[in-house]
């Protein structure tokens, strides 16, 4: 097959080209990068047929509309070109060119409606809204946790300086939330109403399981580990390409510095521990007690007269507060500290 004559339209009729876009078909993305690398003369075609995937995709209705009338532009462009040409080859350029509007137009539709309803996914759309809809039930000061017990049964432990909102409709036909900081998600079964939650340009979507979710917007980073169950993640923080991915029991997804979704392992010993702000140190260093201190706390460590002895804290801490943790590791290891929202300032002895 020759895809370097390959149109827009020939582009967004091709099956194999839409499962790249949407990232579902691997064998497909591999042939679609390769074909990107060695046919550079459709390059530019490749690129505009993505975005008006992308449009379409995720694209509010006006939004939507403007893909499709553009697109009738392009093909409208070509009729007035075939106009030159004799009456009859012009006829039959006309009705196959009509004919071909007419079905790329219903698949972009089509493929609208199917993203619409397959697997739930227009909740990405979501991530474009202004959220009037929505109503901040929980908020959180530096150094708090708060549980709450949601409508539907599911619930939310939610970390230091977050804030949590819900769709006014929730528990109708859908669950939908909003989140800006961290918290972990116990989701009720419920396989006629998914649990969607929002945070910054990504969307997490379960039936029944639990998960955790980092995403401060002071830090411009998100992060998903899924405990139990299973869930779909979907983003759009690339502006030419919507993002998918599943994760499975023991896996994460976050950012790279490229925006592209990044899947991993981790141990879920990580989330119990969480869950418990449970802290074991065995000789740690100060980078290993800041990193611990941040991934519980979601603090920052500032260090003042770094000590010319190495440090070296073993304790064990469950449930504690973080300036009871600090009184310890102070204590053994001779600084004062000073909290401000999420920075601490820790001041050694000289």
């Amino acid at each position: 097959m020759d895809h370097s004559k390959y149109t827009v339209e020939d582009l967004l009729t091709d099956e194999s080209f839409i499962n790249y876009c949407a990232g579902t078909v691997e064998a497909d993305i591999e042939l679609w990068t390769s074909i990107e690398k060695e046919v550079p003369e459709i390059a530019d075609k490749i690129t505009e047929a993505k975005k008006f995937y992308a449009m379409l995709s995720v694209a509010n209705k006006p939004e939507k509309q403007r893909a499709l009338n553009q697109l009738k532009i392009r093909i409208e462009s070509m009729e007035d070109v075939a106009e030159s040409v004799k009456v009859i080859a012009r006829t039959k350029m006309r009705s196959f060119t009509w004919f071909s509007v007419a079905a790329t137009i219903l698949l972009l539709i089509g493929i609208f409606a199917i993203l619409q309803t397959r697997d739930r996914s227009p909740y990405l759309l979501s991530v474009q809204q202004d959220f009037s809809n929505f109503k901040t039930i929980a908020q959180t000061n530096s150094n708090e946790r708060k549980s709450i017990v949601l409508a539907d049964g599911s619930t939310v432990v939610l970390n230091g300086l977050s804030t949590l909102k819900i769709a006014d409709n929730y528990n109708q036909e859908d669950r939908v939330l909003w989140l800006n900081g961290e918290a972990f998600f116990e989701v009720s079964h419920d396989k006629s109403k998914p649990f969607v939650v929002i945070a910054n340009k990504t969307t997490t979507t379960a039936l029944g399981t639990s998960f955790k979710i980092k995403n401060y917007a002071s830090t411009h980073q998100c992060l998903i580990m899924l405990q139990t169950g299973k869930v779909k993640v979907e983003s759009y923080a690339k502006a030419d390409k919507v993002q998918r991915t599943q994760l499975q029991p023991g896996e994460q997804v976050s950012f790279d510095k490229g925006f592209e979704l990044v899947k991993s392992r981790f141990d879920s010993e990580r989330v119990n521990n969480w869950l418990q702000r449970k802290l074991v140190f065995s000789k740690a260093n100060l980078d290993e007690i800041k990193a611990r201190l941040n991934d519980i706390y979601h603090v920052d460590l500032v260090v003042e007269n770094t000590p010319e002895n190495k440090v070296a804290f073993t304790g064990e801490f469950k449930n504690e507060s973080l300036e009871q943790v600090l009184d310890a590791i102070g204590f053994s290891n001779h600084f004062t500290y000073t909290i401000s929202k999420n920075q601490v300032n820790l001041k050694f002895e000289k």
